[in-house]
């Protein structure tokens, strides 16, 4: 039984819109293309490279092909050959152990086809139209093309084996008569290649064998794809033409160009990545980035001077798109330019268009600076820290202007995307999470790890109700958190927004909890007034001997009034002073504790820590004098010492895991980042962890991840799925990693091309009744539904005309109804929550896809038939009005033009006399029979042609007005309904 991946479900519904009806119509008919053979990379002489299969004989397969194979002579009595193989293995195994079928072919077989079989078997040869047709010598991949002729006909044949053996050796009325003599040496060579590769074929079923009956799409088919997601459009003549100069794998990479694989990469990225929904703020308002703070100001300045408006919010929004879209054009940008892979993390530059590039104070250039979408390199040339010395003046309704942007200039450490504050937003930390999130998607994104997964998850109550820094202490936490936390670390010095060491003086970006308000500290009322009534507050407290940290800070009360600090006491149990350290006043959070003569004003919201050296574990007592500095409002304080705690100078939490990757621990604080980014390029997973990352772009769906639980639905083809997609990624990141062919090592247009060409994108149908093997390959072939960018690109490039087109704005450069009204209703993501593309359609969106094709099908035919010359048009030339179907001239030039858009649409390859277009022409007739009404095109229809904003762009001025709208044979409003079902059609809106 065969059964179809990739089968037209093109049964159109009843639409209504506007004054057009498109009335049901089956195309249920699958058109098989002749060139669809297999393309494996599975033969060893191929060293990993797929090869392209030539073109089978049209006579091979009708338009809705069986299983039934054609009749052949009887067998000989030689009787069957499995049989007589079976008892004297010798006879086809002559070398290792481990020989195939392909060492065999290669080494004895492809002689004999040469000298003997491709005369007559060829194309334009005798035997050209059979089921076994090889290619001559001087074909490239020849042998490999004929290996799998042999390998398709025993899928195909019964007996395909015993069949060519009689051949050969002259029986079952073959017209060549004997060409390998049944005694011969090749004729033994021949029994054991067959038995080899039928061994092959019956063996059980594995990652291995799973596309042992899958026949592969052929070089059209695939090149049709793969130039729809890879360039938004159906490939050229001059394209196809060059499959046969330059092979497939060529031409594919070589469409990798322009706007579109732009978009493309974008696209592909957000959607692992989903950078485009960060809403918050990019660049921090208060002076980090000097020139954003000025820049903003200045317009503003401007702005109301003139009473205009305020510029500086426009301005300023320009700047953090160009500043939020940093990760994803990183990304495009070292692939578009053929840079190694591994630089989206390592560079040490930031994407940047004019305004974002301005903000960071950058000097780079572009060819047009008012140019959102336009992105060159960069980096954050003016970047300072806080650390008071910065100098400002305020603008009424305008903000701060920065005369002085302070002592503290950061030459800032580039990590390539991961530092980016666009994508440390993206996965924020909190004083809890500390960072694990970020530690975790870059695990997931750039190691293929998911760390969730590497240990499960404890329902046990006491592991639960642990308090005792279980992370670090408890087994049920530290199986996840023992790799999770030193990456965690690596990102020590970015903070919740993002921004690199954002507490004063530039010191670290610790939490204010962890730094002030540590868990476990005592407090106390303050009551004393004053200097000379201060009270001393004593806390007593177990102390591990070593250094640890002592600290105090002021409890935050809604009067946020200053403390007097007379001094700090550590005393042992005993009350002998162990240490009376200075408090770092200079090193404290915003600058907040200050010198006053011989005592310390801190502020209530401050703290500061230090380090003291305890020679014996054991019980001690810190003391603090300390006072209200304004009488009529309360203070307190809080107290502690411990080693857990943080001291001045640290920059990572104490009671974690020391910041580092793996094994190894970062050597710096100032630049673990950028440290991490070379460790993980480093790491061989991160060549794989790429080939998941971009495989949902092309395939539509995650890479296979095994059944968790052994009583799931199709657990052993779901495991088989996960087992060969393994498979395939290892091979594909191997590849990736080494360098494919004779391409650069990490060079991604490259590996998008093997992805393309693998057996999971090229997979079109199959030819057994295996429910495992059907389920294992459920989401293979890369029949996926178009995402809603993706459709609105093909309508575009097909017909000139996009639904809802609109002009570009700051955040969208590419502005219709499938980016913005209905891009989450067509299982788009956007910024509302819809974080996952929907990938099997739902009646919403076929609702959607049917109103994209009736508002869309009316513009393009009045276009076409109206305001176009014909030597211009898209679709419709040379087809007019006066080509109706009441005669034999107009049903050829009416099937004649429904073969071509079956062609361009579909990418169905028919003949007038196909059942698909047969079926066609029926609707159509009844479509036109059902005219009425007026005799002008538009009639009472209104053609929604003006929701296109660049409709008439490219048109004379007055064209539209002055065009003869009529339409007195209802051909035009005909081939409107005609062109609305085509554009639903199942093979239009999919790949």
């Amino acid at each position: 039984m065969r059964i179809a991946l990739c089968v037209g479900e093109g049964c159109l519904r009843r639409v209504l819109g506007q004054a057009l009806a498109v009335t049901a119509f089956g195309i249920g008919v699958s058109v098989w293309a002749t060139d669809a053979e297999p393309d494996r990379a599975t033969l060893e002489y191929e060293h990993q490279r797929a090869v392209g299969h030539a073109a089978m004989p049209s006579t091979m397969y009708a338009s809705n092909p069986t299983e039934t194979p054609a009749p052949h002579a009887a067998m000989s009595s030689r009787g069957n050959l499995w049989e007589r193989l079976a008892g004297d293995p010798s006879r086809w195994r002559f070398g290792a152990d481990d020989e195939t079928a392909t060492d065999v072919f290669r080494d004895q077989i492809s002689r004999v086809v040469q000298e003997k079989c491709v005369t007559c078997h060829a194309v334009g040869g005798a035997s050209g139209h059979t089921r076994l047709v090889f290619h001559p010598s001087s074909e490239a991949d020849h042998d490999a093309l004929n290996f799998d002729v042999f390998k398709d006909f025993l899928e195909l044949v019964t007996d395909g084996a015993n069949l060519i053996l009689e051949k050969i050796s002259g029986g079952s009325g073959h017209g060549g008569g004997v060409q390998v003599a049944a005694d011969s040496a090749d004729y033994a060579h021949f029994e054991r290649f067959l038995a080899l590769l039928r061994d092959a074929q019956t063996r059980g079923l594995t990652p291995e064998t799973l596309f042992d009956t899958v026949r592969v799409a052929g070089p059209r088919k695939t090149l049709r794809r793969a130039t729809l997601i890879f360039a938004g459009r159906v490939p050229t003549s001059a394209e196809y033409e060059s499959i046969a100069e330059i092979g497939l794998r060529g031409v594919i990479r070589n469409v990798m160009k322009g706007d579109a694989f732009h978009d493309f990469l974008i696209r592909g990225s957000n959607d692992r990545l989903l950078t485009d929904g960060v809403m918050d703020e990019i660049l921090p308002s208060y002076g980090t980035f000097v020139e954003f703070t000025n820049g903003r100001t200045r317009r503003c300045e401007i702005g109301s001077a003139g009473s205009s408006g305020d510029f500086g919010i426009g301005w300023a929004n320009r700047a953090e798109q160009g500043a939020r879209r940093s990760p994803l054009e990183l990304i495009a940008h070292v692939v578009e330019n053929d840079l190694p892979y591994t630089e989206v993390l390592t560079a040490d530059y930031i994407m940047a268009n004019p305004f974002a590039a301005e903000a960071y104070g950058a000097n780079a250039e572009f060819d047009d600076e008012s140019d959102d979408h336009e992105f060159k390199p960069s980096r954050f040339a003016a970047y300072y820290l806080e650390d008071g010395s910065r100098s400002y003046y305020n603008v009424p309704r305008c903000g701060s202007y920065v005369t002085y942007a302070g002592d503290l200039r950061l030459d800032y450490p580039h990590a390539g995307i991961l530092n980016t504050t666009t994508f440390l937003k993206r996965f924020p930390t909190t004083p809890t999470n500390r960072n694990r999130a970020r530690a975790r998607w870059t695990y997931y994104h750039f190691l293929g790890v998911d760390v969730e997964q590497l240990a499960a998850r404890t329902t046990d109550p006491d592991a639960l109700a642990d308090t005792d820094n279980p992370t670090m202490k408890n087994p049920a936490c530290t199986g996840c958190h023992d790799v999770l936390d030193p990456m965690a670390g690596a990102f020590q010095n970015y903070d919740e927004d993002g921004h690199y060491r954002s507490n004063f003086g530039g010191r670290d970006s610790l939490d204010h909890y962890y730094k002030n308000d540590p868990p476990g500290a005592d407090e106390a009322v303050v009551e004393a007034d004053s200097w000379e009534l201060r009270e001393t507050v004593t806390i007593r407290t177990h102390l591990d001997d070593g250094e640890i940290a002592v600290g105090l800070a002021g409890v935050q009360n809604p009067y946020r009034r200053s403390m007097g600090i007379g001094g700090l006491t550590v005393r042992d149990d005993a009350g002998r002073i162990v240490a009376r350290p200075r408090l770092p006043y200079d090193g404290s959070d915003r600058g907040c504790v200050r010198l006053s003569g011989d005592h310390y004003s801190m502020q209530a919201y401050c703290g500061v820590s230090v380090g003291v050296d305890i020679v014996q574990e054991g019980f001690h007592r810190i003391s603090v004098d300390t006072w209200r500095r304004y009488s009529d409002f309360p203070a307190a304080i809080k107290i502690w010492g411990g080693r857990e705690f943080y001291r001045y100078g640290d920059t990572w939490y104490r009671d974690m895991r020391e910041p580092g990757f793996e094994d190894a621990l970062a050597p710096s604080a100032d630049n673990s980042v950028q440290w991490l980014s070379q460790r993980i390029v480093a790491d061989p997973r991160f060549a794989e962890a790429t080939v998941k990352f971009w495989w949902p772009a092309i395939m539509g769906t995650e890479v296979a991840a095994p059944p968790a639980e052994t009583g799931e639905a199709d657990y052993e083809g779901r495991l088989l799925a996960a087992q060969a997609q393994h498979a395939e990624v290892a091979r594909l990141g191997e590849l990736f990693r080494e360098g494919i062919g004779d391409g650069a090592r990490y060079n991604l247009k490259d590996l998008l091309v093997e992805i393309v060409m693998s057996s999971w994108f090229r997979a079109d149908s199959l030819f057994d009744d295996d429910p495992v093997r059907a389920v294992a390959l459920r989401n293979a072939g890369a029949r996926r539904l178009l995402t809603p960018e993706e459709l609105a690109a093909k309508t575009l490039s097909l017909t000139g005309v996009q639904w809802g087109r609109q002009a570009p704005t700051y955040r969208r450069r590419h502005n219709h109804a499938l980016t913005t009204d209905y891009a989450v209703l067509y299982g788009g993501i956007g910024v509302d929550g819809a974080t996952e593309r929907a990938r099997d359609l739902t009646p919403v969106m076929a609702s959607v896809s049917k109103l994209h094709a009736v508002r869309m099908s009316c513009p393009i035919v009045l276009r076409d038939f109206y305001l176009l010359p014909d030597d211009q048009r898209r679709l419709f030339a040379g087809i007019d009005h006066n080509d109706v179907p009441i005669n034999s001239a107009g049903e050829r030039a009416i099937k004649e033009k429904l073969v071509e858009l079956f062609d361009k649409l579909l990418g169905v390859d028919a003949t007038s006399e196909s059942p698909e277009i047969v079926s066609a022409y029926e609707f159509f007739v009844a479509a036109w029979k059902r005219r009425s009404g007026s005799s002008r095109f538009l009639g009472e229809s209104l053609c929604e042609w003006n929701t296109d904003s660049y409709y008439l762009e490219d048109l004379p001025q007055g064209t539209l007005s002055e065009a003869d709208l009529s339409d007195p044979r209802h051909v035009a409003r005909t081939w409107v309904v005609m062109l609305a079902a085509l554009l639903m059609d199942y093979r239009y809106i999919h790949l």
